[in-house]
């Protein structure tokens, strides 16, 4: 399969995946080109929490490994950038699908 092909393939299954099933799959790491040392880049995509959605849990305040969440003061979360490595936990956790990698 070629790097094209394969490209299309994984915007395909992000784009039109359920709603709900991103627990069935692993957002890939968004990479740039080589740099000029033949090392790629990982482009930091933090955590977003759609604050609309949000339910106020703290589930994802308790799996953030990084400690990268916390409770607003309107008990809302929100996600530190400097802290997130995109680990996906807190996606996985948030019973109100509220957070997303993109």
């Amino acid at each position: 399969m070629t790097s094209m092909t394969k490209g299309i393939s994984d915007v395909q299954t992000l784009v039109f995946r359920p709603r709900g099933s991103h627990k069935r799959y692993i957002l890939p790491l968004l990479t740039r080109q080589p740099a000029p040392s033949g090392k790629s880049e990982k482009i930091i995509m933090p955590a977003k929490v759609n604050r609309e959605e949000c339910v106020s849990c703290g589930t994802c305040v308790e799996e953030c490994p990084e400690e990268a969440i916390t409770l607003d003061e309107e008990e809302i979360a929100t996600v530190d950038p400097k802290k997130c490595t995109e680990c996906g936990k807190c996606v996985e956790a948030c019973p109100s699908e509220a957070i997303s990698l993109e």
